[in-house]
């Protein structure tokens, strides 16, 4: 148990970091908008572009922030509850289908 209860343990750790990271990255675009300090340079529609790919890589970083941080806090349960689970208590995982989408299901005593 203490090898994948480590390893969840920093799995979730790390995920956790990378989606603060995308976090920090997507606010700092959003404050550079606001502030109108794009780093685009002309006029016109080519300044429209410019700022539109600029707010289009803020929402993209965004999106990977809430996907890392989700995927560092299923990791961080999974770690808690390999770290609570009784040695002696066998543990069975399953992956099944659901109506919308594939389900994962864990089954044990506590």
């Amino acid at each position: 148990r203490a090898p994948l209860a480590w390893a969840t343990s920093a799995g979730a750790l790390a995920t956790v970091a990378i989606g603060t990271g995308f976090g920090l990255s997507s606010r700092s675009i959003a404050g550079d908008i606001e502030r109108a300090e794009t780093g685009c340079a002309g006029t016109g529609g080519d300044y429209a572009s410019c700022v539109a790919a600029r707010f289009e890589t803020g929402r993209s970083r965004a999106r990977m922030a809430n996907v890392f941080l989700g995927i560092g806090a299923a990791l961080a349960v999974g770690s808690a509850g390999l770290w609570l689970w009784p040695d002696d208590e066998p543990v069975t995982i399953g992956v099944g289908p659901g109506p919308a989408a594939l389900g994962l299901s864990a089954h044990g005593r506590f």
